[in-house]
């Protein structure tokens, strides 16, 4: 399942000219998918393995999810959601802004951190829009799903 960030939307062009030009196709293509391949719980939140497929590339991470950054990033949605939810949403914030996921090396400084290996507190740091934009995101979703 994909956030409605994760996707963009191709429309394929009119044929015909003036009143007989229709819309003939629009469909929705998935900038990329993120599949959770394990859960482990650490004491204070979880650390996220997963699989992240962008067209034909596949990379693995490994994300660090504090329960504080969650509540932290839910406040004012009235949602709460578990550690992988998150680790999704930040994958489609990924895609947004385009990062390269072919290693973290770019994002965390390689001495701190394995390659592919971050937190979602290092995201928040190093980029002022993600808290925001990862808030609005987890909004929308509620919203939608309330409807």
């Amino acid at each position: 399942m994909y956030s409605r960030s994760a996707f963009v939307r191709l429309a394929v062009g009119p044929r015909g000219r003036g009143r007989s030009a229709q819309l003939r196709m629009c469909k929705e293509v998935p900038l990329l998918s993120t599949d959770i391949l394990g859960v482990t719980p650490t004491n204070g939140g979880a650390m996220v393995s997963c699989e992240v497929t962008k067209g034909s590339k596949k990379t693995q991470h490994t994300v660090i999810v504090g329960k504080e950054i969650i509540s932290k990033i839910c406040e004012g949605t009235g949602q709460i959601v578990d550690e992988p939810t998150m680790v999704k949403y930040v994958f489609d914030f990924f895609g947004e802004i385009k990062q390269d996921l072919t290693n973290t090396e770019g994002m965390v400084p390689v001495a701190e951190f394995p390659v592919n290996y971050f937190s979602i507190r290092q995201i928040l740091a190093i980029n002022d829009k993600a808290e925001g934009r990862l808030r609005e995101m987890i909004a929308s979703r509620s919203s939608s799903i309330a409807e």
